[in-house]
């Protein structure tokens, strides 16, 4: 009976005790977001200077090696800090780095943007240690400006990201998980209808100098082509200037989406222009007449075909 009972006592502290074990360590992880600079829509990334903490109270646990912002093209660490108050180790270090972002620019100049600083443990997987995201110490440096942007929010979440490998461990089984505690800063732009003047000024003088076209007789063939030809070269030289100035991505754009609208309406303009043409050659009061309306409404028609879709699709942007 004694036996039985210490075996019994035996398997309840082996289990407990292997429990205890199998809970993962915690550790609390903050960030400081002192600057933001170098925005580079081209080459898809960003630069900042973030100050980086961890507090727990495990005295095994080391940090200097094993912190990673998973995100970012280059680090450079300095300031390294790490002592005990108040019976809570505190590790601290700055961070310089290049963070990789895809910036989403199909609602440019109305886009707002969301950038993402993500540190990741490196060492010890989710079976050892947990990030918790400490979200009342992380805030961004009050005197921090940007010269095109608002910040319009910041916030930083933790959670575990999952590889479907074991990176060799033979402890797992062909996946692994390793905490993680991100900072998102969401951004929205400023002056964005002085911008968008800027970049969409020539597009529309291109199809207002194709637009006056009806206003010349359909039988002046060379300035009445002549113009519908110079305004289909100000939307196409328009539309290198400003994917220029920004990155051309695969996906469309409002860009893409308004200098497509003007080739589209200058076709049109050109095809009428030669129906108006042909009315007028075969002669007659007739013929000149419709020659004349063809003219007069398809000019009020495509104006304000023309005006209603702009204005849809960049009402569109804003609110999308």
């Amino acid at each position: 009976m004694l036996k039985r009972l210490l075996l019994i006592l035996g398997m309840f502290f082996i289990l407990t005790g292997n429990n205890l074990r199998a809970q993962a360590d915690t550790a609390k992880v903050g960030m400081f977001v002192f600057s933001l600079y170098d925005f580079d829509l081209a080459n898809k990334s960003f630069s900042t200077v973030v100050y980086i903490w961890v507090n727990h109270t495990v005295d095994s646990l080391t940090f200097e090696k094993s912190l990673e912002i998973t995100n970012a093209k280059a680090t450079e660490y300095s300031m390294y800090f790490d002592e005990m108050e108040e019976g809570i180790q505190w590790f601290s270090v700055k961070c310089r780095a290049t963070i990789i972002s895809e910036w989403d620019i199909s609602d440019f100049p109305f886009d707002k943007q969301v950038l993402v600083i993500q540190v990741e443990e490196g060492d010890k997987d989710t079976s050892s240690l947990i990030y918790v995201a400490d979200s009342a110490n992380s805030k961004m440096h009050e005197g921090l400006k940007l010269k095109d942007w608002d910040i319009v929010d910041f916030k930083v979440k933790d959670g575990i990201t999952l590889y479907k490998t074991s990176y060799g461990d033979p402890t797992l089984s062909y996946e692994s998980g390793y905490a993680y505690v991100k900072a998102e800063i969401t951004l929205k732009r400023i002056h964005v209808w002085t911008i968008f003047f800027k970049l969409f000024t020539g597009v529309f003088v291109g199809f207002l100098i194709a637009l006056f076209v009806f206003f010349i007789k359909p039988i002046n063939v060379d300035p009445r082509f002549g113009l519908c030809v110079g305004g289909l070269f100000a939307a196409v030289g328009n539309k290198y200037v400003v994917e220029g100035t920004i990155s051309s991505v695969s996906s469309n754009t409002l860009i893409d989406t308004l200098h497509n609208l003007t080739f589209v309406s200058i076709l049109v303009i050109i095809f009428i222009s030669i129906v108006s043409l042909y009315l007028f050659e075969k002669g007659g009061d007739k013929n000149l007449r419709r020659a004349k309306l063809v003219d007069t409404w398809s000019f009020v028609i495509i104006l304000i075909t023309y005006l209603v879709t702009s204005v849809y699709f960049v009402r569109q942007a804003i609110h999308g």
